[in-house]
This record gives structure tokens, C-alpha cells and sequence, in this order.
């Protein structure tokens, strides 16, 4: 079930005092910010500045939050620009209460950081140099927490998705050939059970939205923890690389269903994000771990009804690999 949105000023406000209830906290104002199957986010002004309160879709367990509250803190103490934990009276930063319409949900505060989510062009302008010195000091500290379970196959975390999106697409094939999507699916699961790369926890959820550009500081900060699990590291080099390097087709508009894959920028960030880090196991996976990558975002995006994200991860397994 997906989180309520509380378009109101006055029902959001409400909200956010009642979440606020024990914490050293007064919210003044409150809007919506972005949001997701899992959470929705609002930007709260109080009496002491800016945070953020997440509220959890019904079903998210408190565990499941803990292990990212977690994972913020150990970052945050190694200086990593990502949201900080904010925690109530008692020291606690995981909530569950009745604070909206719903039965009781999952919450947690976190401060605000100021900053614009960065576009396809403005990831594909970033000088190779500049990801490399922000994300691999990051995914590095991120990979090295200590894993709090085991790893999981990482075709099993979307394999609900499939059946949903082969139908869909024998109803309206997309306009570029794809090999049987079942097949492959079935390929990469054994794929992946014969995989014995370095396990880390990984953020699982690289892309624009989640990046956040301080104009005043020229500072990027990442964001958006909450898909983080332990699984392989080198899937995290795999999909900065890819979210960095797609780029608009000359003469047509910059939207989403008109990006490509610059492959020779993918090639140099992936070189850059696991140079000696990698491996030689992680470096032969790669294109198969891309294949894993490219069906996992179609098959969430189609879940989404985001077609044209949908449309360009299938075109990266096509022609039939």
C-alpha cells in the first residue's frame, strides 16, 4: 500500500506535530517533497530549522528502518554527505505511532540539505573526476558496513515484477527487439547463483533524484537510503556508471524517453568508480551484472507506469545478448 499524500497545509502541519510530539522539535510550516512506493517525504520548518519527516508506507517494518537509521549514522560519523538522523527526547530515532488516518506507521526525522536534485544532462556534464571523487570515498565507506544480514540474489528483489511486465509487453512490444524476457530472467538467475563476488551493503538506488546539488557550496550530497541491502558492491559502480552517462539524441528534445547511453562515458566512470577496488571476478560480471541492472529498472519502472524509463532500460538488452 502506498503512502498518503497530504496535499493540505493545515492536515500536513497537523501531521508533522503530532510526529514531532516527542521530539525537541515545534514544525511551524510543512510541505511535500518527493516520494515513493515506500515513503513519502515533507520538508518541515520549526523552531530550531529545517528537517525532513519520512513516513513509511503501511507494512514497512521498524527493523527494516533501523538498518538505515544505522547506516546514515555510520556514515554521517565518517563525514559523508548524506542526511542526518535527528532523534527525540529518549535518544530514539525510529517512531511507530498513529500519527495520520492510517493504522500506526513508521517515521523517522532527519535534518534537511539544501540542494537541487541534479537532471540526466547535469549528471552527464559532471566531469568523470568530480563522480569519482564524490561517490568513491562514499560507496566505499557504504560497502565496508558492517553487513547486518546475509546477502540476498538481487534477481529475487524484483522477480515479483516480471510476470507483470512480460504480459505487458505482449500486449504492446516496445519498438526495439528484446529477447525473451523470461528466458533471460530465468538465465540471470542461475547467473547470479554461480556468483561468488565480494559482498557490501549497497545503496541500490543511484540516479539524479536521489543526488543533491548545493549551489552556494557546489557540494553533492546522496540521499534516499531507504532500498539499501547487502548484495553485491560492484552493483553500486554499475548503475552510477550507467546513471551518469545517458545523454540526449542530437536534434531531438532533452526529455526522458529521448536518452541514450553514451557507452564510452559509461565505460570511463566504471573504470573510475572500481579502479583498485574491483576485483578480477567483479570486473568479468560486469556486462552480466549490467543485464541484472537494466531488467531490474524496467521492471520497477513498468511497476510505476513510468514507460519510458521502462522503454530505455530494455533497449540496453537488446540486441538478444
Amino acid at each position: 500500500m502506498p503512502v498518503q499524500n497530504y496535499d493540505s497545509p493545515e492536515q500536513l502541519l497537523t501531521v508533522a506535530r503530532r510526529a514531532a510530539a516527542q521530539y525537541p522539535y515545534l514544525p511551524h510550516a510543512a510541505q511535500p517533497l518527493h516520494g515513493g512506493r515506500i515513503n513519502q517525504n515533507y520538508h518541515v520548518w520549526g523552531d530550531t530549522g529545517e528537517k525532513v519527516l519520512r513516513l513509511y508506507a503501511p507494512g514497512r517494518r521498524a527493523h527494516q528502518v533501523e538498518f538505515e537509521i544505522a547506516l546514515l549514522k555510520y556514515l554521517h560519523a565518517l563525514g559523508a554527505p548524506v542526511p542526518t538522523p535527528f532523534a527525540d527526547k529518549e535518544g530514539q530515532f525510529v517512531q511507530k505511532s498513529k500519527i495520520t488516518e492510517d493504522d500506526s506507521q513508521v517515521f523517522v526525522w532527519l535534518d534537511f540539505i539544501q540542494g537541487s536534485v541534479l537532471s540526466h544532462q547535469a549528471l552527464h556534464a559532471l566531469d568523470p573526476s568530480v563522480v569519482h571523487s564524490f561517490l568513491t570515498p562514499l560507496l566505499s565507506a557504504l560497502h565496508a558496513f558492517p553487513p547486518p544480514f546475509r546477502p540476498v540474489h538481487e534477481t529475487r528483489t524484483f522477480s515479483r515484477s516480471i510476470p507483470s511486465l512480460i504480459f505487458a509487453l505482449g500486449q504492446s512490444p516496445p519498438a526495439f527487439p528484446v529477447q525473451d524476457v523470461a528466458q533471460l530472467y530465468q538465465n540471470l538467475v542461475v547467473f547470479e547463483k554461480s556468483l561468488k563476488l565480494p559482498p557490501g551493503v549497497v545503496h541500490g538506488d543511484l540516479h539524479g533524484g536521489n543526488i543533491l546539488l548545493n549551489h552556494e557550496s557546489n557540494s553533492l550530497s546522496l540521499i534516499d537510503f531507504d532500498d539499501a541491502h547487502v548484495s553485491h558492491r560492484a552493483l553500486d559502480w554499475v548503475l552510477a556508471a550507467l546513471e551518469f552517462s545517458w545523454t540526449s539524441q542530437a536534434g531531438v528534445p532533452d526529455a526522458p524517453c529521448n536518452l541514450r547511453l553514451d557507452e564510452n562515458r559509461y565505460q570511463v566512470l566504471l573504470s573510475c568508480l572500481s579502479q583498485a577496488l574491483a576485483t578480477k571476478e567483479e570486473i568479468a560480471a560486469f556486462d552480466s551484472l549490467r543485464q541484472i541492472i537494466a531488467l531490474k529498472r524496467a521492471a520497477h519502472a513498468h511497476d510505476l507506469g513510468d514507460q519510458s524509463v521502462r522503454d530505455r532500460y530494455l533497449a540496453l538488452l537488446a540486441p538478444p545478448l
